[in-house]
């Protein structure tokens, strides 16, 4: 009996030290098709949803585990921000489903959340040669995650509209320019997918402005188009207002304005950017709407991401 109770004991201390160590190194599931069991769905949900700073992300194809710095999570995918094995190189940030299963969107329609990452990839390729500014994306071993370049930033455009203004001095005039510069960008696009005042990032030393999410239902503006990527924003602050204007304050009425006045000269800067271009006779699209868009991302996005290997670097 003492033999056996040493026995159990051992055998408590291994799962303890097994439990120990998989509490801080995670693998997101490479789980086959056609086997999404409850049994998948338990164990990747619960995984992802535990990551955090200072763990050790295992990748499908990659040898050695990343280390995580932030965390982030959307509607649809969970973003996790991680360095390389010996940090050869800037960490990227690594798009999940952010669970298996289904999405409700607003429609009513069920969509899986692995669906989204291909919307990413295939809204990329249009993005990116249209000159919008967006983070570089890499090809990865795995399609079971989206690997994207970190863009620096200070806030987002939402947090532009909420206060109804731009910050004072050089930086905001770095802000405002950035905000021109990428709204020009938009000219091609009457509408690109997914687009809202929370993806647009701005970064203050640089002016830098960036979209860092979308899906891939861009609709292309055709000559003489008078929509704009803004229209939606604009309208639904406009909205807003005029439902819940005898509500709010005077100064919280004053600042939507400004946000509504601050995207109108947004819109503009796209229309007049759009028109430059009809008349100089330039492209809208830079030759991006030709083949199949899938085929496009697999062969254009980016650079390869092979095992141990940083972007663009050597074994």
């Amino acid at each position: 009996m003492r033999a056996l109770a040493k026995a159990l004991c051992t055998l408590a201390a291994i799962a303890w030290a097994t439990t120990a160590a998989w509490s801080a190194t995670y693998a997101p599931v490479e789980w086959p098709v056609g086997e999404l069991t409850d049994r998948y769905a338990s164990n990747y949900d619960a995984t992802l949803a535990r990551i955090k700073a200072g763990d050790a992300l295992h990748l499908p194809g990659f040898e050695h585990p990343w280390t995580v710095v932030g965390v982030n999570s959307g509607f649809t995918t969970k973003v996790v921000i991680a360095h390389p094995p010996a940090k050869r190189s800037g960490a990227l940030a690594f798009r999940f489903p952010l669970k298996l299963g289904m999405f409700s969107s607003p429609n009513g329609n069920l969509v899986p959340y692995e669906a989204f990452l291909e919307k990413t990839r295939n809204g990329y390729r249009y993005l990116k040669d249209a000159g919008v500014q967006v983070p570089v994306m890499y090809r990865t071993p795995s399609r079971r995650y989206v690997a994207m370049s970190v863009v620096p930033h200070d806030f987002s455009l939402d947090r532009v509209l909420e206060l109804g203004l731009i910050p004072q001095g050089a930086a905001g005039r770095n802000v405002r320019a950035g905000l021109h510069e990428f709204a020009r960008s938009t000219a091609p696009f009457a509408r690109i997918g997914d687009f809202h005042e929370k993806q647009v990032v701005l970064h203050t030393a640089t002016g830098q402005a960036a979209l860092l999410d979308w899906t891939n239902d861009h609709v292309w503006a055709t000559p003489g188009d008078s929509r704009t990527v803004f229209d939606d924003v604009i309208g639904n602050l406009g909205e807003f207002l005029r439902v819940n204007k005898e509500y709010m304050a005077a100064s919280e009425v004053a600042s939507r304005a400004r946000a509504i006045h601050l995207l109108s000269e947004l819109r503009l800067s796209a229309l007049v950017e759009r028109r430059f271009r009809e008349i100089g006779g330039l492209p809208l699209r830079s030759g991006c709407a030709a083949g199949n868009p899938d085929d496009n991302v697999r062969t254009v996005v980016g650079r390869l991401l092979l095992p141990d290997t940083e972007p663009g670097g050597r074994r």
